[in-house]
């Protein structure tokens, strides 16, 4: 008989089940073999070799609890995969906090572990029955993932692609703790700290903040960073490494902002007073690109430091003022502040460029007020100067 003749001798669940490769292989498993079968992929006997498709003959158990007399192995303990168990999608675990995938039954050779509801991410049980990760890597252009899992990453890593030259600082928020020894690229992180100071400027249209930083070996997640960057030609990446790290599904939910106390300092003396020139400061950070509310500062496109207009990209932080009444229509200009202990002060002060609003749209009565929408007849300010609406 012909092999078409032979395969029309079966059954479909003959051909299916293996046995009929066993068969054409002279009933045995070992030697010089021809015909081969991924049994639960494979409907029938193929000529090609591959790992795992080799059929063998004894007394097996399936995976839906069914008697099988043909596997892909040679273990009568390891279960044989039935079509009929196979999940097209992964599927969610509430009781494990974990994707299923392959198969049903989690001891089926076929059977996967995700840590997505796409399936893209490869989660592996540990001993102690909690799941991981081996490697996630984030960058701006990274979306949250699409998980209602719990695992952890052993290898997590952010990176961004600077500018080549690029020195100077930029703004940095993590979802994960960071030990300041493994930001390459970096010179120094610095978290922000909980105070900014107001400092009197010669010019009376101009505001000056100086925003306090800190100085940690190990800076938590959700905290604000101002990151100054290493020399120039030393790294076009800024990438911040870590390990170990537990995902949850509010792993990418933006950090709540923290309030910052406001004072009003003259350089020199010791003594602060309390602000009265905004009624509130607050600084946060975001995990995906996220549209920023009135009154928010961040670093530019122009690398300084001032009003941010539009949409603030991941990973990066923002400070919010709003100005008092008196002080609304000034122009207002950032520095930063490190503890210095060689200093007189104890803070050394560095400017952040020129920190002004440029083409900044927001226009105020003359009384502070701001405009919003169209003005009507009458004089506003906008960039600190009069105008007249006709």
């Amino acid at each position: 008989m012909t092999y078409p003749e032979k395969i029309k001798a079966f059954t479909a669940e003959q051909l299916k089940s293996g046995e009929v490769a066993y068969l054409l292989n002279g009933s045995k498993s070992e030697g010089e073999l021809v015909w081969y079968q991924k049994l639960g992929t494979d409907a029938y006997p193929v000529l090609v070799a591959e790992e795992g498709n080799t059929v063998y003959h004894g007394s097996f158990t399936c995976c839906d609890g069914t008697a099988a007399s043909y596997s892909n192995s040679t273990s009568e303990t390891e279960l044989v995969h039935v079509a009929s168990a196979t999940l097209t999608s992964p599927k969610f675990d509430a009781d494990k906090h974990i994707y299923h995938m392959g198969c049903s039954n989690e001891s089926c050779p076929e059977h996967k572990y995700a840590a997505d509801a796409d399936g893209k991410l490869k989660a592996t049980k540990a001993e102690d029955g909690t799941f991981y990760v081996e490697e996630l890597n984030l960058t701006d252009a990274s979306t949250a993932i699409n998980t209602q899992a719990q695992f952890t990453v052993k290898n997590l890593q952010y990176s961004r692609q600077l500018t080549e030259g690029q020195t100077g600082y930029v703004t940095l928020c993590l979802p994960f703790d960071i030990n300041v020894t493994d930001v390459a690229g970096a010179e120094k992180c610095y978290p922000v700290g909980n105070m900014m100071i107001h400092m009197p400027t010669a010019d009376a249209s101009v505001l000056k903040f100086v925003l306090m930083l800190d100085e940690q070996s190990v800076i938590k997640a959700g905290t604000p960073m101002i990151v100054k960057l290493g020399a120039e030609g030393t790294a076009q990446k800024l990438v911040a490494t870590a390990q170990n790290v537990e995902y949850n599904a509010n792993f990418f939910a933006n950090p709540t902002a923290k309030s910052l106390t406001l004072r009003d300092w003259d350089g020199k003396s010791g003594f602060m007073t309390i602000c009265h020139e905004l009624t509130n400061a607050s600084i946060g950070g975001v995990y995906t690109t996220t549209p920023m509310a009135e009154g928010s500062y961040s670093f530019r496109a122009d690398g300084k430091f001032g009003i941010h207009t539009g949409d603030l990209s991941p990973y990066r932080i923002y400070l919010n003022v709003q100005p008092s009444q008196s002080a609304s229509s000034r122009t207002m200009l950032f520095s930063i502040g490190l503890p210095d202990d060689s200093s007189t002060t104890g803070i050394r002060i560095i400017s952040l460029g020129d920190g002004r609003q440029t083409s900044s749209l927001a226009i105020y009565t003359l009384e502070g007020q701001r405009v919003m929408g169209t003005p009507r007849k009458g004089i506003y300010i906008k960039n600190g100067k009069k105008f007249s609406v006709k």
